[in-house]
């Protein structure tokens, strides 16, 4: 609360099959992250949203953004922009592995100047069940 407003933007969306702890691991993960880079106070904007059928969650971010070579990397076990001994880079690896684990994707964008965008789309629990 001292580094970032959340503004939150909540539409009626599709029910999900999930374990709601995991899901909730992987937000976490990314609004600290976003946080966390923040140089000066930002904002961070969570959205749901329905689309094609299937849940959307967005979090955007207008804090320092990540270069290509850092962007590339940011999944991958170990990874981290942090200071030795402040991070453990497990935590949008895990994020990816949860989220793959609810067959879903997600996406990032992001650029130097221009803050981070992570789109989380999973299925409803509908297309789950019939899958």
């Amino acid at each position: 609360k001292h580094k970032a407003e959340l503004v939150r933007d909540f539409s009626e969306v599709p029910k999900v099959l999930c374990r709601p702890w995991r899901l909730t691991q992987v937000f976490l993960n990314i609004i600290l992250n976003a946080a966390q880079a923040m140089e000066v106070r930002g904002s961070i904007w969570v959205r749901t949203e329905e689309a094609a059928g299937k849940v959307r969650v967005t979090i955007r971010d207008n804090g320092p953004g990540m270069a290509e070579e850092v962007k590339s990397k940011v999944f991958d076990p170990f990874f981290t922009t942090k200071p030795p001994g402040s991070g453990t880079g497990l935590g949008l690896a895990i994020a990816l592995g949860i989220i793959s684990e609810h067959k879903g994707t997600i996406e990032l964008e992001s650029a130097p100047g221009m803050g981070s965008t992570f789109r989380i789309t999973l299925p409803s629990r509908d297309e789950a069940r019939a899958a």
